[in-house]
């Protein structure tokens, strides 16, 4: 009660202190996930996807999962949280930034994005292809940077949202600029009543939850070679869990809290120098509580906490007008206590970078840049990328780029020692499983040992070499096409093994690297401004992702399957899907319209093809339709008016036909109306 009341009071003053009409002009589109300064977008020769603040309010999107769903080649994944799969990666492998710092908290590997409001989010930076050389771990997919509002006028806003299941956001933020200061505060709280898919409204799929989200970011320019700022961020949730567990009804408290602060430094003594010293931190905790309705017995009580402290510092110096270099060196220390483990675990990193932009010509730019990476824990890293892109003509653009890229084995896959004590089987991290193996042993737990634990002791860090080329068309004034290919070739991918068999017939499961997989496909977009108030755009990707190994077998007539009729066959190239969980086609579809009278409305659908859901013949590989998870259609509508420049309606409806697959896609769980107003100052 004490935080609802502190929200509505923090939201109520930035009503309040909001003292300008902001004005929106149109300014050149700017990133910083080049080389972690801020240029050009036209400047940099890796393609970066920008999806600005306007885009952002015209959807009515509260979270952002909901923005990243409507985006060409990324598909929301939903395991322990939302994640992102991109050019056919799972979660894990895209490193998500906020202004330019990691954030923690994940579980299995995803990092829930449905957790990081869009309130007071300026633009959305993604990168597809390895970015390991500047971001080091994490990157093999690509990055996803999240830029919150750094003000520039005195502006405010403040937001209600209520839709379907009780589902409401209130938000808000304001901005404070005078003379060499400048300040930006926001809140949101986003709460939901939760659903069932099932008849039984106790056993809901989704809980009720309220979470609320603070941050500030404050900045002072005292010269024109100064530049002090600080942002911080905190957010918490409160997840009330209600479930059945074999016949016995559930209930229970799991509250989340993820801290993020970064102060920064920029020197900048000439036009040709810059130097920016960064500090970093964060931490996530994560408790929960849960009981059995009748017997008060408990049935989960855990607690997680992670930290992360980074110091680091980045240079960049022109040394002529064409050729400029950056220089950055920095440190990391983790830290992680959970009763998932024994003790505390730590670890720490030190890295280098250089990167060069050379601009030979003036339609020619290329970029090079390395990174070297040491931890304690797998060793070192060395991670180089080379990008190159021509103008051809005024209207035709190629590109390319190459680069390895990385990702270390977590604590998780080290360290993590659990046993379910309801079902009985165990999880076992490589650092671990040699010695409380052998206390199973003793105990007289452990029917069989499948896997030698000295075998898989030494994880090595997954690694992958990643291959993009493509072009950028624009033929008329208003009209954009731009087309990339992509290959990946993923290397000592960390999977889950069954190591030991236990006398109660579970399994002992840990990790061990072995697969080789490839993700290769095309992706094209195109964008048609038309009738002066329409704008129209439309996405498509092809993807392959398979496992080399598995195509070798299949090559020499090792793997076998059931035909229709249920006699077995050998499989073919042609029977094997690829991967679990990947579309080859995926298609998105936006129309935004607005005119000077303040109406606006947009429609987006997103098309995602079958997938492979699950291997019912054991064979290991997806190859028959009864494998697969049909594909789906969903469209996402909203309308507005907007009155006196300042006050907003808006009315909208996600999944408009009412897509609903619970065996497949629980998360969809039928049409979700929703109705906001806005004021903004």
């Amino acid at each position: 009660m004490k935080q609802a009341v502190c929200f509505f009071t923090l939201s109520f003053s930035f009503w309040l202190s909001a003292q300008h009409i902001a004005t929106e002009k149109d300014i050149e589109e700017v990133v910083v996930s080049g080389n972690t300064f801020e240029q050009k977008a036209k400047e940099v020769p890796i393609p970066i996807k920008v999806i600005d603040k306007k885009q952002i309010a015209q959807s009515g999107s509260m979270r952002l999962s909901d923005i990243l769903a409507e985006q060409t080649g990324l598909v929301l994944i939903e395991n322990h949280g939302v994640g992102v799969q991109m050019q056919g990666m799972s979660s894990e492998y895209t490193l998500i930034l906020l202004n330019g710092e990691p954030l923690m908290g994940r579980t299995a590997g995803t990092l829930d994005l449905s957790r990081i409001s869009v309130n007071n989010i300026k633009r959305i930076e993604i990168i597809k292809g390895s970015s390991s050389s500047l971001y080091g771990s994490d990157a093999l997919a690509g990055v996803i940077n999240i830029i919150t509002e750094d003000p520039n006028s005195n502006s405010g806003e403040l937001k209600v949202r209520y839709g379907t299941n009780t589902t409401i956001d209130v938000g808000g933020y304001a901005n404070w600029v005078k003379n060499k200061f400048s300040a930006n505060v926001s809140a949101d709280r986003y709460s939901s009543e939760g659903y069932a898919l099932g008849d039984d409204l106790y056993n809901k799929t989704v809980s009720p939850f309220e979470n609320y989200t603070y941050s500030a970011r404050l900045r002072y320019k005292p010269n024109t070679h100064w530049d002090f700022s600080i942002y911080s961020r905190l957010y918490t949730e409160n997840l009330y869990n209600q479930t059945i567990y074999e016949d016995q009804k559930v209930n229970g408290k799991t509250i989340s809290k993820d801290f993020n602060l970064s102060p920064q430094i920029a020197w900048t003594p000439n036009d040709k120098l810059t130097s920016s010293l960064r500090f970093y931190m964060t931490s996530y905790k994560n408790d929960s509580h849960l009981k059995f309705l009748d017997t008060q017995e408990v049935f989960d009580d855990t607690f997680y906490k992670e930290r992360y402290y980074k110091v680091e510092n980045f240079t960049e110096y022109k040394w002529k007008p064409n050729l400029k270099f950056t220089l950055g060196a920095g440190g990391i220390y983790q830290e992680i206590e959970a009763n998932r483990y024994n003790d505390k675990k730590t670890a720490h990193q030190f890295y280098g970078l250089a990167q060069v932009a050379y601009n030979p010509y003036s339609i020619w730019k290329i970029l090079a840049g390395v990174r070297y990476d040491y931890n304690s824990i797998y060793g070192d890293q060395f991670n180089p990328k080379l990008a190159t892109e021509v103008a051809v003509t005024p209207y035709l653009d190629i590109h390319a780029s190459v680069g390895r890229g990385f990702k270390a084995p977590d604590f998780r896959q080290l360290y993590l020692n659990f046993s379910n004590s309801l079902v009985g089987y165990s999880v076992l991290g490589t650092q671990e499983l040699e010695v409380e193996l052998q206390k199973l042993i003793d105990q007289g737990q452990i029917d069989a040992v499948l896997i030698n634990p000295s075998t898989i002791k030494n994880l090595k860090a997954e690694s992958s070499w990643a291959y993009n080329a493509g072009l950028t068309l624009k033929p008329v004034k208003g009209f954009n096409v731009k087309l990339n290919a992509f290959r990946n070739d993923i290397e000592n991918l960390i999977q889950t093994v069954v190591v030991a068999r236990k006398v109660n017939g579970q399994s002992l499961y840990s990790y061990q690297n072995f697969d080789r997989v490839f993700t290769q496909g095309i992706e094209a977009e195109a964008s048609l401004k038309f009738l002066r108030n329409f704008r129209l755009s439309a996405g498509y990707q092809y993807l392959e992702a398979k496992e080399k190994d598995k195509v070798n077998e299949i090559k020499a007539g090792q793997i076998y399957g059931y035909d229709d009729r249920g006699e077995v066959i050998k499989i073919k190239a042609k029977d094997y899907f690829g991967l679990p969980n990947r579309s080859k086609h995926t298609f998105n579809a936006k129309i935004f319209y607005e005119n000077i009278k303040g109406w606006n409305f947009n429609i987006r659908g997103i098309y995602r093809g079958e997938y492979g859901f699950a291997d019912m013949d054991g064979n290991g590989i997806i190859n028959n339709k009864s494998e697969m998870a049909p594909g789906y259609f969903t469209m996402n509508a909203a309308i507005g008016k907007k009155f006196s420049g300042r006050y907003q309606l808006t009315i909208g409806a996600a999944n408009l036909f009412d897509y609903k697959k619970p065996a497949y896609t629980p998360e969809f769980y039928g049409r979700l109306l929703w109705a906001s107003f806005k004021i903004t100052y």
